[in-house]
């Protein structure tokens, strides 16, 4: 697998898509994280992919007699295929920092404008330009600065104290969410943690782009239904108009 990532990024460059050069020492530095402790070094921790195989051996109601051979057979299996894939990895993402340059926008990109467009189209779910967007967001910002200063009108000499006005929202009990409040939010929010972990398999990620999730239909009708999810799609939806309902 790590093999096909390799190739999918060679293959990606010589068509002229690549990351900016920071992003692979990023990428480097994470391999290596990967690949320190046990077994890959004689001393030390465990590593996190054995610490992680290790805890969930130990989790398993089987005899205690398998539970070493199971972890053995895995500690093969990482100096065997693991360690040399991300070897790999790290000096295929080198060898890429050496070629890439430091240009950071989708714009130095094979038809990055049209890709940009693309993706604002996925991530907002509506048809406005790049500019539109700014300009949304430019007048939500003052819309907001106008709110707060209304409030610290109405706040009078409460507003005017010492500490900075943020601090003195803080500290003022009477403007702050009571307790049962945010248990009741938490609590409320408790249905789509647990849909997160027990229904992941309804989630599928689409072309290898985290971003790009499709929902089976009884997922989609779950999450409608839930507390959070109103107000969510309502925000969404006064953003991009009418035609861009979910």
């Amino acid at each position: 697998m790590v093999a096909q990532v390799i190739d999918g990024v060679e293959l990606r460059y010589r068509k002229g898509i690549f990351a900016p050069r920071f992003a692979y020492d990023k990428v480097i530095r994470d391999c290596r994280n990967l690949l320190s402790g046990v077994p890959f070094h004689a001393s030390g921790k465990d590593s996190t992919w054995l610490a992680d195989f290790r805890a969930k051996v130990e989790a398993l109601p089987i005899s205690y007699t398998r539970k070493p051979k199971l972890i053995e057979a895995a500690v093969q299996a990482m100096i065997r295929f693991v360690q040399p894939a991300y070897v790999d990895l790290i000096a295929a993402a080198a060898r890429l920092e050496s070629l890439a340059s430091t240009d950071d926008g989708a714009w130095k990109l094979p038809d990055g404008v049209e890709f940009y467009a693309q993706e604002l189209r996925h991530v907002t779910t509506t048809e406005l330009s790049a500019t539109q967007i700014h300009e949304y967001g430019l007048e939500e910002v003052a819309r907001i600065h106008g709110e707060m200063e209304a409030i610290k009108t109405s706040l009078g000499a409460l507003a005017a104290t010492s500490p900075p006005f943020s601090r003195t929202l803080r500290q003022t009990a009477s403007l702050n969410i009571p307790t049962a409040r945010r248990e009741g939010a938490r609590t409320s929010a408790k249905p789509l943690a647990s849909w997160i972990r027990c229904r992941a398999s309804s989630v599928v990620i689409l072309g290898g782009f985290p971003g790009l999730l499709w929902l089976s239909g009884a997922s989609r009708s779950f999450v409608r239904n839930l507390p959070v999810w109103p107000s969510i799609r309502r925000r969404r939806w006064m953003a991009a108009g009418p035609a861009s309902t979910m």
